[in-house]
């Protein structure tokens, strides 16, 4: 299947936000990480960044009709150490 752009007709502010959400999401989803390496495979960083936010279009679509609930298990970040000044 082609994917295309988000959208021709977008909000840009909406589209921003998503893409921004789509970069932290496979911080806190194991699924979501899984995902994104797939997709990386397949072509480059930034064409799996959109599709990690037409998954999360995709959960927030199935949450609003009310079907399911979306539920993660919340993986804290691995904060790295500073390094020494």
């Amino acid at each position: 299947m082609q994917r295309t752009v988000l959208s021709k007709r977008r909000n840009k502010y909406l589209q921003t936000t998503l893409i921004e959400a789509a970069k932290m999401a496979p911080r806190y989803s194991p699924t979501l990480v899984l995902l994104y390496g797939r997709e990386k495979q397949k072509g480059n960083a930034n064409r799996a960044t959109l599709a990690l936010a037409r998954k999360l279009v995709a959960y927030l679509m199935a949450a609003d009709r009310g079907q399911t609930h979306f539920l993660v298990s919340i993986r804290r970040p691995v904060r790295r150490p500073e390094p020494a000044v």
